[in-house]
């Protein structure tokens, strides 16, 4: 997998909603750890629902309960202090204000990806990459991207051009200045004209019984990322 990771800016009431998002976001994060570390059985599902059913006021929709939850299962330690034993010996002591705890508390939100989704459930990317539109229960904050040139431009347009036509997956994770987006490099391959991810995942899974290793995409279609370093030694960039 691989990450890019994107400085944005939105407006100042973009950025109350997002943190209301992520403060909902964040709560269910740390009481599913707490569910999980009393009860390492217990469903999910059902942990979903009644952490949203609780946290709702938030604005968050299921889906992000959910993401929400699958996070807390995937942390390895489950009895983590969210915001650091330091700052919470801090806040014991009065030396930091209870607002300054709550914020270094805020977690980044993360909405797994979904192919069928164009994508993903709530983030959109513009044609260009130049901005990116996140919508939870039809309130929209649109993020506004800088001009990313080289390599990895060229993969954000890539992205952008993919996903509505639902032949990739992102997971975008949002925090106070970046927007970090994860998706499978295997998917930016070097198709034939017309050839959607989907035939060629099949053509090639026919021919070798086994998913082919990712190509950029040639020529013949949409965008072409052929000749382009892809620096495999690095699992994420960051961008400034």
């Amino acid at each position: 997998m691989q990450t890019i990771s994107i400085p944005y800016q939105t407006t100042t009431e973009g950025r109350t909603v997002l943190t209301a998002w992520r403060r909902g976001y964040g709560a269910i994060v740390r009481s599913a750890c707490q569910a999980l570390r009393r009860d390492a059985g217990t469903a999910l599902k059902e942990l979903t629902t009644t952490l949203y059913d609780r946290h709702r006021v938030s604005g968050i929709d299921h889906w992000l309960a959910h993401c929400a939850v699958l996070e807390a299962a995937a942390l390895p330690e489950k009895d983590i202090v969210f915001g650091g034993k330091g700052a919470l010996q801090r806040r014991q002591k009065g030396l930091i204000s209870n607002d300054q705890w709550k914020a270094l508390r805020l977690r980044p939100m993360t909405s797994i990806g979904v192919r069928n989704f164009n994508g993903n459930r709530h983030f959109r990317l513009s044609d260009g990459g130049r901005a990116c539109t996140v919508t939870v229960l039809k309130k929209p904050v649109v993020l506004h991207l800088p001009e990313i040139q080289g390599t990895w431009g060229k993969i954000i347009r890539a992205l952008a051009l993919l996903a509505p036509d639902k032949e990739i997956s992102i997971q975008f994770r949002i925090d106070s200045h970046r927007l970090h987006l994860t998706f499978d490099e295997m998917d930016l391959r070097r198709l034939q004209p017309g050839e959607t991810l989907t035939l060629a995942r099949d053509r090639d899974q026919a021919a070798s019984g086994r998913r082919a290793r990712g190509r950029g995409r040639g020529p013949g279609s949409r965008f072409d990322l052929s000749g382009v370093s892809r620096r495999p030694e690095r699992s994420s960039e960051t961008l400034r």
